[in-house]
Order: C-alpha cells, then sequence, then structure tokens
C-alpha cells in the first residue's frame, strides 16, 4: 500500500509531465470532422462548415464572432 505523501508526489510528476509535453505540442490549426455543421439562429445561418471548406475550427471561429457581436449589442 502506498502512503498519501508518495502517492500525491507521483501524481505531481505526472502532471507536470504532461503540462511540459502539451506546452512543446504544436497548436491545432485545422480541424477537419468529415462531417457538415451548421450553426443556426431561427432561419439565419451564423457558421457553416461547408463555408470553410469542412474546417470546424474556422466555423467556431464565426460563430464566436457572433456571439461576441450579439453581446455587445445586448450591452449598449
Amino acid at each position: 500500500m502506498q502512503d498519501v505523501e508518495a502517492l500525491i508526489a507521483e501524481e505531481r510528476a505526472a502532471y507536470e509531465a504532461a503540462a511540459a509535453a502539451k506546452a512543446i505540442t504544436p497548436a491545432c490549426t485545422r480541424v477537419d470532422l468529415d462531417m457538415r455543421i451548421k450553426i443556426v439562429d431561427g432561419d439565419a445561418v451564423i457558421a457553416d462548415t461547408e463555408a470553410h471548406a469542412g474546417d470546424f475550427l474556422a466555423t467556431c471561429a464565426k460563430f464566436e464572432e457572433f456571439v461576441r457581436a450579439r453581446k455587445a449589442a445586448v450591452a449598449v
């Protein structure tokens, strides 16, 4: 049986190793889910992966723009 302090040290080392590996991994710039995703608001199409050559991240960015604009409009 492992004592608590040893377990904490082991888990901390594993966490730090994973964090270090993540830090050196290049950021993903494109995600293609091989499917079409449309984000709509009523009849309005906010974002569509077809308009971004299948790129899900670009579609998400378009939706983020929409949310920010709507939030700014409400704040006024």
